[in-house]
Order: structure tokens, then C-alpha cells, then sequence
């Protein structure tokens, strides 16, 4: 987090409008936030099915695309889910699991409240 309680950094948003533009950027976010929406009920479905290859792809995955959208404490984790499954450490891959399911939640939210007020800064 760049801002006490935010879970974006906003100067990766910054750069990204920067670096597509607003109406892009803007279509760039919801799209991000359908497919982690997705990719969330995916995780929890492996994390539920204990199937720590399957949670490491996902997770491997959200990682990359949260980073390029700048939710940070989201790749963070994921990247510690990844690191889990990779030594196979299922107790702490799947206890991890809650805690970024909020962590979506707020990056999400955040994301929102930014499309809301228009993507560029005011």
C-alpha cells in the first residue's frame, strides 16, 4: 500500500492512464476486475479441493495481473500462496486463502471507488 489504508498504489494506476490512456484504462480495469472476480472463485475451489498445484497456477496468475494494476498487498500474497504450494506447505497455502480473498475485496473496492470518481486523478 503507497497510501495509509489503500490498498492500490496509485502510481501504478497513474502510469497506466498514462501510459493507454482514460477510456482505455478505464475498460482495462473493469475487464481486470471481471476476471478476478473469476479467478478468485477459482482459487477458493482449489483451496477447497486441497489441489495445491491448481491454487499455485491461479494465484501465480493473479499475481501478475495485480501487480500490472497496482494491488500490491494482492500480488503480495498470491505470491506468498505460489511460494506455499511450491514447498508444499498446504497448511499455510490454504490459510493464506482467506486473507486474499480480502484483500481482493479491498483492492477491488478501491479499483471501484477510482472508476467511480472517473479513472484520471482530479
Amino acid at each position: 500500500m503507497t497510501d495509509r489504508g489503500n490498498p492500490i498504489d496509485e502510481r501504478a494506476l497513474d502510469r497506466l492512464i498514462e501510459d493507454v490512456g482514460d477510456e482505455r484504462a478505464h475498460r482495462l480495469l473493469r475487464a481486470f476486475t471481471r476476471e478476478t472476480l473469476r479467478r478468485m472463485a477459482h482459487i477458493l475451489a482449489r483451496a477447497g479441493e486441497r489441489n495445491l498445484t491448481a491454487l499455485r497456477d491461479e494465484c501465480h496468475t493473479l499475481k501478475g495481473s495485480a501487480g500490472s494494476f497496482g494491488a500490491v498487498a494482492v500480488e503480495r500474497q498470491a505470491n506468498a500462496i505460489v511460494a506455499a504450494c511450491l514447498a508444499g506447505d498446504s497448511a499455510d497455502a490454504l490459510a493464506r486463502v482467506d486473507d486474499l480473498r480480502g484483500l481482493v475485496d479491498a483492492a477491488l473496492g478501491a479499483l471501484d471507488a477510482r472508476l467511480s470518481s472517473g479513472t484520471g486523478r482530479s
